[in-house]
């Protein structure tokens, strides 16, 4: 998903976004990241109620878009960092 539903939620998500966090974690170079870009420029990212915060990892070295949104790729680095920590 390119986005993290806020569009979709309707007149809840005000009621319900007081003090919520959101963290958005995602490979760098993964496809949905180039449209999740153009998006913000019409919708930038809110920083209160719901603070949204984007986390770039870098694990697979390559140039293919569709590669690097494997997100089993980016869960098996991220277990290796925790367990190396």
């Amino acid at each position: 998903m390119p986005v993290t539903g806020w569009l979709t939620a309707g007149p809840v998500k005000y009621e319900n976004v007081e003090g919520l966090q959101i963290d958005r974690v995602f490979e760098h170079g993964e496809v949905l990241a180039y449209l999740r870009l153009l998006i913000s420029y019409v919708y930038p990212l809110p920083s209160l109620n719901p603070s949204v915060r984007e986390i770039r990892f870098n694990v697979e070295e390559t140039i293919n878009p569709f590669k690097n949104h494997s997100m089993r790729l980016l869960a098996v680095a991220l277990m290796q960092e925790i367990s190396e920590s």
